[in-house]
């Protein structure tokens, strides 16, 4: 420990000196200890709304799956009614034809009177279509 003659100026100037230097030191560790402390709360803060994004986001991902389900009914829905849609005119006489022959009628009518008569037409459209495509295998 230094002990100061405060009668000579020189060892006051120590003294304030060595005064001034513990007093920097104390402020830069309030300020250190201030500034770590606002630094801890951002980051307090950041991770908080990091947790509630992420929630968020987690949120988004579901609604996507749902909206993503929703979208693929939709499409098989479209796929569909765009089989019905090729339903052509020629196809529809070609059908036309094919019930007036009372051989195929007798022996599906079971089948088709069961179901609304659009619906019929489609089915013996269809089945028609599979037929011809064995037939030219």
């Amino acid at each position: 420990m230094t002990f100061y003659d405060f009668d000579n100026s020189e060892s006051w100037q120590k003294a304030s000196m060595n005064v001034l230097s513990i007093i920097t030191v104390m402020c830069s560790l309030v300020w250190l200890r201030s500034t770590s402390k606002i630094n801890a709360d951002k980051h307090q803060e950041a991770t908080r709304q990091y947790s509630k994004l992420k929630k968020e986001l987690e949120g988004l991902e579901i609604e996507k799956r749902d909206t993503n389900d929703e979208l693929n009914r939709i499409n098989k829905e479209i796929a569909e009614i765009s089989d019905i849609i090729q339903f052509t005119e020629r196809d529809f006489i070609r059908l036309k034809q094919y019930r007036k022959r009372k051989d195929y009628y007798k022996k599906h009518i079971g089948e088709y009177l069961s179901v609304p008569y659009n619906i019929a037409l489609f089915r013996m459209w269809k089945r028609l279509r599979r037929e011809e495509k064995a037939k030219k295998k």
